[in-house]
């Protein structure tokens, strides 16, 4: 009789941890992880978003200086002048751009791990947790109860 309910009880509590796993792994990735990813994802656009205003100015202002340089030269070598400068704002706001990009995707890889690291030592806690209620009522233990009874 006495073992019967002590397996029940067993039962029961491992059934409730695992219900209450289930409702922490649901709330961490339906809410907070997903939030979490939505405001690196909106940081990120914004640093982007001013990267690129910046090469805007950047290539403004180089235009302007050229345009306002006092060298007298032929409409070609001032063609061919503006042209090399439009080629290195290219390449090096594309290189900038790059650069930010990888560092976006690993931030992100960043946060991917420290979620899934979150989720797995819940898992592992509460696993953990069912082994402790298996042992607190080992065989050894349940005869020494009925023994007692």
């Amino acid at each position: 009789m006495m073992s019967k309910q002590v397996g029940e009880e067993i039962t029961l509590r491992q059934s409730h941890i695992e219900k209450q796993k289930e409702l922490l792994l649901g709330i961490l990735t339906s809410k907070y992880h997903d939030n979490q990813r939505k405001e690196l994802l909106s940081k990120q656009e914004v640093e982007m978003k001013e990267l690129r205003s910046s090469q805007t100015k950047a290539s403004l202002q180089h235009k302007r200086q050229f345009s306002s340089s006092d060298r007298t030269t032929s409409k070609a070598e001032a063609d061919r002048r503006m042209k090399e400068i439009n080629e290195n704002n290219t390449k090096k706001f594309s290189i900038e751009r790059q650069r930010l990009q990888s560092q976006h995707n690993l931030q992100l890889e960043y946060l991917k791990k420290s979620q899934n690291q979150e989720l797995q030592q819940i898992t592992r806690l509460c696993d953990e947790e069912k082994t402790s209620i298996t042992k607190e009522y080992s065989p050894e233990i349940l005869e020494k109860i009925e023994t007692v009874i």
